[in-house]
This record gives structure tokens, C-alpha cells and sequence, in this order.
């Protein structure tokens, strides 16, 4: 039988890798979005926007300043890879957490959209997927190298580590 609880700590720990990678993840599209806007208002632009949004302003903006077809289509599969990334998060993040209460500690999470009401506990706790510390890990290492795959693809900026590293001698 299972009953609504909090996760153990390796999850915990887990989801959080998640949420510290997504934000570098988002961080780093931020700060390559604001170079690819030759203005100082890009950070007013990109300002709350949505991790959606912000990706497919990027999408646009490295399309419209990139000519070679093979940097466009790497492009493309790179927002296609951030997106499926934030949807995967956002599963995590987003879902109810629960264990089996005959003491074995078997996680799973339950995706929830909108209220509860009309929903029985028996009817929540038999939709309850089990979710790995194992699985939790890969989701965090995958948007670890999404952000790492931003800043190889070939785009018409300088890549903000560089900027950095000739700034400080």
C-alpha cells in the first residue's frame, strides 16, 4: 500500500542536481540570447520570460544570424533537446512524490494538472509511476549536457566562458 510522503534524501538530492542544472541550462541560454541581441535592452527583453519562450527567441535570433544550413539544423535539435530537458524537469518538479508504506521506501511520482477535486486517494495512489534516484540522475545529468551542447554549437557570438576567462586576463 502506498500513502503520500516525502521522498527520502538521495532523491531529494537528486531532484535537486536537477533544479541547480536546469538553471545553469537556463542561465547559460539567457546569457547567449542577450549576446545575439546587439542591444543593451536584451536583458529587459528576456526579463521573466519562460524557459519556452526564451528557447524559441533563441531559436529565432541563431537562425536569423546563422546562414549555414548543417549550424541551423544543430540549432533545431538543440531546442528540440532544451525542451524535451525543461518537460522532463518540469515531470519531476512538477509531480506529487510519494512511498510505499510497507517500509521498502519505493519512490514514484504522480503527475498532477489542475485540482484534485473528484479524485479518490485510491484513484492517486494507484497512479503512481516508480521513479529512481537512478532515473532522477540521468534527467540531471542530460540537462547538464544540453547546457553543454549550447555553448559548442556554432553560433555568430563569442561563448560567454571566453568572454569571461580574456576579460580576466
Amino acid at each position: 500500500r502506498r500513502s503520500l510522503a516525502l521522498p527520502g534524501d538521495e532523491h531529494l538530492k537528486e531532484l535537486g542536481h536537477i533544479t541547480a542544472n536546469f538553471s545553469l541550462l537556463e542561465a547559460s541560454l539567457t546569457f547567449i540570447v542577450w549576446r545575439l541581441i546587439p542591444s543593451d535592452a536584451a536583458i529587459i527583453i528576456t526579463e521573466g520570460m519562460s524557459f519556452r519562450r526564451l528557447v524559441d527567441l533563441f531559436r529565432r535570433l541563431a537562425n536569423h544570424q546563422t546562414k549555414d544550413t548543417h549550424a541551423r539544423k544543430q540549432i533545431r535539435a538543440w531546442c528540440k533537446r532544451a525542451e524535451k530537458a525543461a518537460q522532463r524537469r518540469n515531470e519531476m518538479l512538477h509531480s506529487m512524490w510519494t512511498f510505499d508504506d510497507t517500509g521498502s521506501r519505493v519512490p514514484g511520482t504522480l503527475a498532477m494538472r489542475g485540482s484534485l477535486r473528484g479524485i479518490s486517494e485510491r484513484e492517486v495512489l494507484e497512479n503512481i509511476q516508480a521513479t529512481s534516484v537512478r532515473e532522477l540522475d540521468e534527467i540531471a545529468l542530460e540537462i547538464f549536457a544540453t547546457a553543454v551542447a549550447l555553448h559548442r554549437l556554432k553560433l555568430p557570438v563569442t561563448p560567454v566562458w571566453r568572454r569571461c576567462s580574456t576579460a580576466n586576463g
